[in-house]
């Protein structure tokens, strides 16, 4: 970097890509006067001269109530590229992701930036190409409850390797940008969903019923073995595949 003193004021100017940064009143730099500034720096510019605008500061990606704001194209733990947002609940927001990894979940761990927090794949041998990602927000709480239900989940898989329990699969769990990171399979839309659009004033087919009960007992008669109640049941945490023919249960985050 090379000291710049045009036009009388004092910085740093770095190399091409060029971004000068001015201080009117450089001493002020080391009095004890908080000053909260967010730096771009220049090693996150790519080879077209692009900048990654989610470096620095942590409120850079978190909103004011503790949320991640996701971006449609960044890439999670240098492994996810989101490319939708689904909302968001009291503990988490929801993302819809492509594992752009060639290689399966449980292999290696974490990317550039996270740490993860379980031993690997939940699922053994399985990857998803889309996936949905629970985001928790970061707060204290939140972040004892999520590695709780993270345990419950690893649990709920290891007694299901065929997936035939009707609970939704995950896949892994990782830490980024000081936020939990739950991974899972990406299912088509949950049962309030497919209620509205299918169902409205005519209700749903008598043999969809029949059949989504028996799914559903099933998943409940999984949880009951492994010692586990849930304790949020409703059709918004029912998931059902495209075809509409597959059910699974989701969100432990309370149970």
């Amino acid at each position: 970097r090379r000291r710049d003193t045009r036009n009388g004021r004092t910085g740093f100017r770095g190399s091409s890509p060029r971004y000068v940064l001015y201080f009117p009143n450089p001493g002020r730099l080391f009095t004890k006067t908080r000053l909260r500034l967010s730096f771009i720096y220049l090693q996150n510019a790519n080879a077209n001269g692009a900048v990654d605008m989610t470096s620095g500061l942590a409120d850079n990606w978190d909103d004011q109530d503790g949320y991640y704001r996701a971006r449609v194209g960044e890439v999670l733990d240098g492994r996810y590229k989101v490319l939708d947002t689904h909302g968001r609940g009291v503990f988490s927001t929801v993302v819809k992701a492509s594992d752009e990894s060639a290689v399966g979940p449980s292999a290696d761990g974490p990317g550039p930036g996270g740490r993860s927090v379980d031993d690997g794949s939940a699922v053994p041998g399985g990857t998803f190409g889309d996936v949905a990602i629970k985001v928790i927000r970061a707060n204290d709480t939140m972040y004892k409850a999520a590695q709780l239900e993270i345990t419950i989940l690893k649990k709920l898989m290891a007694t299901d390797v065929g997936d035939t329990k009707h609970v939704v699969r995950f896949v892994r769990g990782f830490e980024f940008r000081e936020h939990v990171f739950m991974v899972f399979e990406s299912l088509h839309m949950n049962l309030r969903e497919v209620l509205k659009k299918y169902g409205r004033d005519v209700g749903v087919n008598i043999k969809a019923v029949k059949s989504y009960t028996i799914q559903l007992l099933i998943a409940l008669k999984h949880l009951e073995k492994c010692g586990v109640v849930h304790a949020d049941i409703k059709p918004d945490n029912v998931l059902v595949n495209k075809n509409h023919n597959t059910l699974k249960l989701c969100d432990f985050g309370r149970y």
